[in-house]
């Protein structure tokens, strides 16, 4: 059970075209070492439980998704919040692929849930 998730849902309607391969493998590395902070509405959802399915630690989601930012370093420690404006600690998602010279393609799950 994953009683630390937290879900964030990044909705299709008015997203970034850059956001469309967010779940694509050339990223899973970064995701893996790299904090990833999300910004949004948050948004109660009742219909969930913590512990439930998915898993998550709580019932509060970020609903939609207005912004993401990826550390540059991979200590949550050197990743302060109040740092997203500024790109040697944060970078927004649209540039990750570019400053990390990724070669991303779509996944399956891509291609066939636009």
């Amino acid at each position: 059970m994953n009683d630390e998730g937290v879900v964030a849902e990044i909705i299709p309607h008015h997203r970034p075209d850059s956001w469309e391969m967010f779940d694509a493998t050339a990223y899973r590395s970064i995701f893996s070492d790299h904090p990833v902070m999300f910004a949004g509405q948050l948004f109660y959802d009742a219909s969930h439980s913590p512990g439930g399915g998915p898993d998550r630690a709580a019932v509060w989601e970020v609903h939609p998704v207005y912004a993401i930012w990826v550390c540059q370093h991979t200590s949550l420690s050197q990743c302060p919040a109040d740092k997203q404006n500024d790109a040697s600690v944060w970078l927004p998602f649209d540039r990750v692929r570019a400053a990390n010279h990724l070669n991303v393609q779509p996944t399956t799950k891509c291609v066939n849930n636009p």
